[in-house]
């Protein structure tokens, strides 16, 4: 936690949670131990990171408080041609709304051309969001979808 701070003239009382440091004190876990402490959104991005690692991607960018609207770019190799995916994790319990689709369609615009966007979330998305995603060939990976990916390994099609 980041302790309160003046900014001006007024005192704020608001303590942030800083994703980067959540980060330096948990990158080293082992994942055999159950931890309960782990926060959930955390746990979340790890777990996607871990699952496009096994994909055979790697990970260059993890989440840190500044992301720019990217948690995960992850790159493989595939003969000739490098495949390059810019992924938000939302851990929500409501659906996801259109907001976060343009929030990665401005982040990828900063990244080689041909990067590609995707969205993993614990819940589901809003009809508007799965339209938006559909027009600018953003992939969607709902909660029922990432358990169906890890745990009976139906991998969808864009990921083989």
């Amino acid at each position: 936690f980041i302790p309160p701070h003046e900014r001006g003239h007024k005192k704020r009382e608001v303590i942030y949670r800083s994703r980067s440091a959540l980060k330096l004190a948990f990158d080293d876990i082992d994942n055999s131990i159950p931890i309960t402490n782990i926060p959930k959104w955390f746990k979340f991005e790890k777990d996607v990171e871990s699952l496009m690692s096994k994909l055979g991607f790697t990970i260059y960018e993890k989440s840190s408080r500044s992301d720019g609207g990217i948690d995960v770019l992850a790159t493989r190799q595939n003969g000739n041609i490098t495949e390059s995916w810019s992924i938000q994790c939302k851990c929500w319990k409501n659906n996801v709304s259109p907001s976060v689709i343009r929030e990665l369609i401005g982040a990828i615009k900063i990244l080689p051309l041909d990067t590609k966007g995707m969205v993993f979330t614990t819940s589901n998305f809003s009809k508007g969001t799965t339209e938006l995603a559909n027009d600018e060939d953003i992939k969607l990976i709902t909660g029922e979808m990432f358990y169906e990916i890890t745990e009976l390994n139906k991998i969808p099609p864009f990921l083989l």
